[in-house]
């Protein structure tokens, strides 16, 4: 386990995932889920090299048929450190035997997180490795605390939006072309349980800046600066004392859509040696 720390926070990641653990103030306040394995086990789970899923968990790429689970692989696989200092650390995961049986592509893939204040930036960075093009997608999924229950938070935009949500189809795991209004020319919404039935609020390309959740009553909560996510996903399980905001690079899997990597939606081509990278930045608020 890997600690950084300064006079506002002290962060936890483990090298299993490259994952963050805890986002600790210096009053004790915990402002990540602490996976509780009988809601979920899980705190801030790394989506790469995938982002959502396929039906049955399969994908073709150049007429081969590969079985990879949703999100990918890299929150269950071990990642090196490869520089660490009081503030800052960098793990990286390489491409290896397991990671080819199932994702045929030569990669490194580095995870850096950066603590400044009361923010902690987060980047992503895939590199190409070999001479045949890359397809890969990725993304955060971290889960912050909602100790109060979810209906006592506002999901907040840096000003007023039109926003739709794209359900997902409960049969397939897949996107529906279906849009439902959320933002309607607002900034504020009030968060409820309804909302999360099926699966995530899903926003595609939604041209914003930043999100906040934050407890109306305290004022407590958390603005993640998206940087150069593409979509936006946010996403709880009914009833669950947690909110996840995901900033993607990529996006799930749409009912009817081919199999094949390479027609999959804003997955990005990286040619020989090319290196993608984005970064997303959580700032807590007290």
């Amino acid at each position: 386990m890997i600690t950084l720390h300064n006079r506002e926070l002290t962060v936890t990641i483990s090298e299993q995932g490259a994952e963050l653990h805890s986002i600790r103030g210096t009053d004790g306040y915990e402002y990540l889920w602490q996976a509780d394995p009988a809601v979920w086990g899980w705190h801030a789970p790394i989506v790469f090299p995938v982002c959502g899923r396929w039906p049955n968990d399969q994908y073709v790429y150049e007429g081969t048929t590969y079985h990879m689970k949703g999100h990918g692989f890299a929150r269950f696989s071990a990642f090196a450190v490869e520089a660490v200092s009081d503030t800052a650390v960098t793990f990286v995961l390489w491409d290896n035997e397991e990671t080819r049986a199932i994702y045929p592509f030569g990669f490194e893939f580095r995870v850096t997180y950066t603590l400044d204040g009361r923010s902690l930036g987060v980047t992503y960075a895939a590199r190409n490795t070999e001479q045949a093009p890359l397809y890969m997608s990725f993304g955060g999924h971290e889960a912050y605390r909602c100790p109060e229950g979810i209906e006592e938070y506002d999901l907040i935009l840096p000003e007023p939006h039109t926003l739709d949500t794209y359900p997902v189809n409960p049969e397939t795991g897949c996107i529906m072309d279906k849009p439902q209004r959320v933002f309607d020319n607002s900034r504020v919404l009030p968060l409820a349980e309804d909302w999360f039935t099926v699966d995530a609020l899903i926003f595609r390309h939604p041209n914003l800046s930043a999100v906040t959740v934050r407890n109306r009553r305290s004022g407590r909560g958390v603005t993640v600066e998206l940087g150069d996510a593409d979509n936006l996903l946010v996403w709880t399980k009914p009833g669950a004392p947690f909110l996840c905001i995901e900033p993607w690079g990529g996006m799930g899997c749409f009912d009817g859509e081919e199999s094949e990597l390479t027609r999959r939606q804003d997955i990005h081509r990286l040619e020989s040696g090319e290196v993608f990278a984005a970064t997303h930045t959580l700032t807590m608020l007290s």
